[in-house]
């Protein structure tokens, strides 16, 4: 007796024992377990590796580069802070996650019945099958093809038992699809292949084979691979040994010269070399073993625009994106943003999907979702992640399993965003300051008013080696001229407010991306805030 098996339905989660006896109906690569439990835990491991999934080597493209922790270091470079940026850290997301429109109701999140799901496809492959199978054509859904070959190398090899030469080919592959638009306004799309085959005929020593001779209650029934235009013989008898006896049925041959006998399965072996358990071939079709319903060759696929302008209106336009590391460290995301997507492309909660389709649509409309996908396409680095995403996003529909991958590609257009605002405001910046320096080196600067235009903390390394935190702080004088503080400790100043200098020494005249710098020392300044308000500040 064969071992029980429990599998796991990627797209749903539900755990069954597999029955397939060729392919599990979940694809040859779906893994089996002993247990239902250890299908379960099978499942959720599932989810974690393909739910939201940001690769590790593709962080950077989509968030950039991880913070250096020996960044402190640079103090004897030049910092500019970027205090100005939009609020894109994960404690301000998880505060100004997206809209109410675009939640779902906390109950009412379960997923359309995987029926409705079933009859589309089974729409599709029903036309698909109508329109494209023929006499020696087959239409099988693309994940299929391998089993359709398998199947025909299993019929060749029965075909070589059975002393027959000729083989099963696959003439000709045609790849086409079809669309579909569902209840929730996307498309979806299932990819098919025509595989056009020949048929082996059979012959020997100058005689071939035509067809079978049943025999009915009625009369005699012809089955074969020619076309005998209602020819028939008279009566069921062996033309080849003469024998009278009752028979199910007979063989009709025919030589050169076009005479038909019938022959007797006995003596079917000395008029075509084969025995007639070797006949099966001809006018068969062995890919009609092929379950072309089998869910394991995949389901619909879904419209790559659609599943970007869904993220699009789920994250407010990229600003609150979530990714599955986001969601796994910090508790106060509720969802990542693919699982959003999913909800509002398969929830039961109408009303909610209904919103975001409408929104979703705007994004489509506007031109924003293709921008997203043409920035995916080009997206740049050479890490899987980036080879990944270009592949996806040059596509026009993508698997459910890939769904992740494919929204992270907002985040991608959220951070390029981002930079090029950044980039917008460095530019203005260094527009904005005074040429010339505050004063001479060596000068005191007691009691000059300053603005605090940037305060960043680095850590860093005190003269013994031990790891330290301290401000680099970038002053605008009365001027506009740019004076900069490498401080040795977090100086406890906001950025945008007017200070005092209680004391600062001209250390020395500098120049940093092309702004004239007078950098000072041994500055001291009257006011600071305390440590509760600083840590209430900063954070």
């Amino acid at each position: 007796m064969a071992a029980v098996r429990w599998h796991f339905n990627p797209d749903t989660g539900q755990t069954g024992r597999c029955k397939a006896e060729i392919k599990c109906d979940f694809g040859e690569g779906t893994p089996h377990y002993e247990t239902k439990e250890a299908a379960q835990k099978g499942y959720e491991e599932y989810q974690a590796i393909i739910d939201g999934w940001v690769s590790t080597l593709g962080r950077e493209a989509v968030y950039g580069p991880e913070d250096d922790t020996t960044e402190g270091a640079r103090d004897v470079k030049q910092v500019q802070d970027n205090s100005g940026d939009e609020d894109t850290s994960d404690a301000g997301q998880a505060d100004a996650n997206v809209g109410d429109d675009t939640q779902p109701s906390q109950d009412n999140q379960q997923m359309q019945d995987p029926e409705d799901e079933e009859a589309r496809i089974e729409a599709l492959d029903q036309q698909a099958f109508e329109e494209h199978d023929g006499p020696d054509t087959f239409a099988v859904p693309t994940g299929a093809v391998e089993d359709a070959r398998k199947l025909i190398d299993r019929a060749n090899k029965r075909l070589e038992r059975a002393g027959i030469s000729e083989r099963f080919k696959i003439l000709e592959e045609t790849p086409f699809s079809y669309t579909t638009v569902n209840d929730r306004g996307f498309k979806e799309h299932r990819n098919y292949v025509a595989l056009r085959l020949n048929h082996p005929s059979i012959s020997y020593s100058g005689y071939r084979f035509l067809a079978v001779v049943d025999k009915a209650d009625s009369g005699l029934v012809v089955r074969g691979s020619e076309e005998l235009e209602g020819w028939r013989p008279e009566k069921q008898v062996c033309e080849h040994c003469g024998k009278n006896m009752r028979r199910s049925k007979t063989y009709l041959v025919e030589d050169k010269e076009g005479n038909r006998l019938q022959v007797g399965s006995t003596c079917m072996k000395a008029y075509l070399g084969v025995k007639p358990e070797g006949l099966w071939a001809v006018g068969t079709n062995p890919l009609n073993k092929l379950d072309r319903s089998n869910r394991g060759y995949g389901g619909l696929d879904i419209d790559n625009k659609s599943a970007i302008a869904y993220a699009l209106a789920l994250s407010e336009n990229g600003r609150h994106f979530v990714s599955k590391s986001m969601w796994e460290r910090d508790s106060r995301y509720k969802d990542t943003t693919r699982d959003l997507v999913y909800q509002a492309m398969y929830g039961t909660d109408g009303r909610w999907s209904a919103k975001v389709a409408q929104k979703a649509e705007e994004y489509i409309q506007s031109g924003r979702a293709d921008e997203v996908l043409e920035q995916a396409r080009n997206v740049k680095g050479d890490s899987d992640y980036c080879e990944n995403m270009r592949t996806l996003a040059s596509g026009k529909y993508i698997n459910k399993k890939h769904l992740g991958m494919l929204v992270s590609a907002v985040a991608i257009d959220a951070k390029n965003r981002r930079d090029a605002e950044k980039k917008k405001r460095k530019e203005e910046e260094l527009k904005s300051w005074t040429p010339g320096y505050a004063a001479n080196v060596g000068d005191n600067l007691k009691g000059r008013q300053m603005r605090v235009v940037h305060n960043r903390i680095v850590d860093g390394y005190d003269y013994h080696g031990n790891s330290i935190r301290k401000s680099v702080v970038t002053l605008r004088d009365k001027e506009g001229h740019q004076v900069t503080w490498f401080a040795s400790r977090p100086i406890r100043v906001k950025e945008g407010e007017d200070i005092t200098l209680g004391s600062a020494k001209v250390k020395k005249h500098g120049q940093y991306e092309g702004v004239d710098q007078t950098v000072i020392s041994n500055v001291r300044v009257p006011g600071e805030m305390s440590q509760k308000e600083w840590n209430d500040y900063y954070g």
